[in-house]
């Protein structure tokens, strides 16, 4: 496992290297892989990203030419790409871009400031949320940002679970998945919003907190841009705070013409990001990692 870790450490050094030919790599260290990409730190000063997989290629190009096109239309700090190389094994493009210092924004961290500080980070948050929402979506289009079409998608992973996962659940455990599923799916109201550019991964980790400072230093992790919902850029806010509570609060700063359907619709995207977790884990090959997976889901059924 060590060898394999230095491997990777010795590849993206490589890359670095053989693509920016001034710059000396002096140290690196992993700081984070999900299933698209993996990070590094290097000289303690930058952040690089670089995709695992060519179906992550797409979004990363268009990370790469909306961000510049974003930056002037938000007040919060986010990543600056100043480094744009490829790699020598597959092509793939990858990333470069000097770190927001700080730490993640994270349920406990929140919870430990005082109200007021609360209030002001939460107004922050809501303001940032509205002005990536009001980037105009044609240039996000024309940068490659793909419009999501929520109805097919939730409609793919109902398919996905009576396909793949109903086998391995309780009958329970399947009443729940379809009535939450139909409740959502069956209601066009759901689907009545005009679409905007999302950052569609707006997790409490995602946004950097300076402690010295007592404010909010930036946001990171673009990769998953698309255009869509509104109300979807909300759901880890959600899910990762303190639920409801937490919503009726950012709400005293967001704008919002419905708030009882924003919550009815946040409680179902949290939930079926637990199903979508199952259709992720079934890929594995990991029976320890499905078998976790399963257990959260059955979790959460209502009885």
């Amino acid at each position: 496992m060590m060898i394999h870790q230095k491997d990777f450490l010795n590849k993206a050094k490589e890359n670095i290297q053989n693509s920016f030919s001034q710059f000396d790599v002096k140290a690196i260290s992993s700081v984070g892989e999900g299933m698209d990409s993996k990070a590094f730190i290097v000289n303690d000063e930058f952040i690089f990203r670089f995709p695992k997989r060519g179906e992550v290629v797409n979004h990363l190009k268009a990370e790469i030419s909306l961000l510049p096109k974003l930056r002037p239309h938000v007040r919060l700090e986010i990543p600056n790409f100043e480094y744009v190389g490829r790699q020598q094994e597959n092509g793939f493009p990858f990333i470069g871009y000097k770190k927001i210092h700080g730490v993640g924004l994270e349920k406990e961290l929140m919870r430990k400031l005082d109200s007021d500080l609360q209030n002001k980070l939460i107004k922050e948050i809501s303001d940032f949320i509205q002005q990536v929402h009001s980037f105009p979506v044609d240039a996000a289009r024309k940068s490659g940002v793909k419009v999501a079409d929520f109805k097919k998608s939730y409609t793919g992973d109902l398919e996905n679970m009576r396909k793949n996962a109903y086998h391995l659940l309780d009958q329970d455990v399947i009443n729940y998945v379809e009535k939450l599923f139909k409740d959502y799916l069956s209601d066009e109201e759901n689907f009545d919003f005009t679409p905007v550019l999302l950052h569609a991964d707006f997790s409490p980790d995602h946004i950097i907190y300076d402690e010295d400072k007592k404010d909010i230093a930036g946001v990171i992790d673009f990769g998953d841009i698309e255009i869509g919902d509104p109300d979807y850029d909300l759901m880890y806010l959600y899910e990762d705070y303190w639920g409801e509570d937490f919503i009726r609060r950012l709400l005293k700063y967001y704008s919002h013409n419905n708030p009882e359907r924003l919550v009815k619709k946040l409680d179902f995207f949290s939930r079926c990001d637990t199903i979508h977790g199952v259709l992720i884990d079934l890929n594995r090959k990991d029976d320890g990692i499905l078998q976790s997976a399963l257990k959260k889901l059955k979790e959460e059924v209502i009885v």
